[in-house]
């Protein structure tokens, strides 16, 4: 019995390959969204923090020239939370599509791993059949040679 051989061999390879790269990009978008997603909220606690210092601020009598400086950076900070939020959306997004990108790879392969599976099935038991016929072949050749004798 010949080995069994897989003609689209080359072909699973290949896939197998683009799926694992395709994981890889998910992985990495995976984390880099992760990252700016402690970043976001740590930029929303120092926000939420300078809120409350600037309203402890105000409790006190202070001088108007601080309240420049407080308005000033309190915009700064706003407008870096709005940035890190417009990014981690984006992220979001990149993450969402590398998701699917892997998903279409993982199918794309399974496909293949499948039809690989069947045909070595059927490879296997047309190999059965095959032994089993020449089996009986020898066996009907010495009954007929011992019904001669």
């Amino acid at each position: 019995m010949k080995k069994f051989q897989f003609r689209l061999e080359a072909l699973l390879t290949l896939k197998e390959s683009k799926k694992e790269k395709a994981l890889e990009a998910y992985a990495l978008a995976l984390k880099k969204r992760q990252d700016l997603q402690i970043a976001y909220e740590n930029k929303q606690n120092t926000f939420e923090t300078l809120g409350s210092n600037i309203a402890s601020a105000r409790q006190q009598p202070f001088a108007p020239s601080t309240q420049l400086s407080f308005f000033q950076n309190y915009l700064r900070q706003k407008d870096s939370l709005e940035k890190q939020k417009q990014d981690l959306q984006t992220a979001s997004t990149e993450e969402k599509s590398r998701l699917n990108e892997f998903i279409q790879k993982k199918k794309d392969c399974d496909v293949l791993a499948k039809l690989k599976g069947k045909k070595k099935q059927q490879y296997f038991a047309d190999s059965l059949r095959a032994e089993e016929k020449q089996i009986e072949d020898i066996v009907n050749s010495r009954q007929a040679r011992f019904k001669e004798h």
